[in-house]
């Protein structure tokens, strides 16, 4: 188990899922990993605002983004989500995502578990 992971920094691009005037979601796409991301956190994390989840949006951003990330090269993604999240598990699990492991850490304090998930980008 790892205490307080590397930094989770990479230049990265953030792309925001719009509902007429409303932020539904963003996802950031990060360009390469470093030793945490690859640990962690992925190439990718998003959010759906509250109001918008159960819709799809996630997934749905996630195939917006397909072409960005061909054009930064990447045909396998990795993902990350804590264990208990299980609606982002399941997002991950509909793009594609196949677990690879679950990383165990403590940050801040406070136990988690990681689920990386690699996705293929077709």
């Amino acid at each position: 188990m790892e205490i307080d992971p590397p930094r989770l920094i990479v230049p990265s691009t953030v792309f925001f899922l719009m509902e007429e005037d409303t932020i539904a979601g963003a996802i950031e796409i990060r360009h390469f990993l470093n030793d945490g991301l690859l640990k962690y956190g992925g190439h990718i994390g998003y959010g759906v605002a509250p109001s918008f989840r159960g819709n799809g949006y996630a997934q749905k951003m996630f195939e917006m983004i397909k072409p960005f990330l061909k054009n930064l090269g990447l045909e396998m993604v990795l993902i990350c989500c804590n264990k208990e999240n299980k609606a982002s598990s399941k997002t991950i699990l509909n793009c594609g995502g196949n677990l690879e492991n679950e990383v165990d850490l403590i940050q801040n304090g406070k136990h988690g578990t990681f689920c990386r998930y690699w996705v293929e980008v077709k």
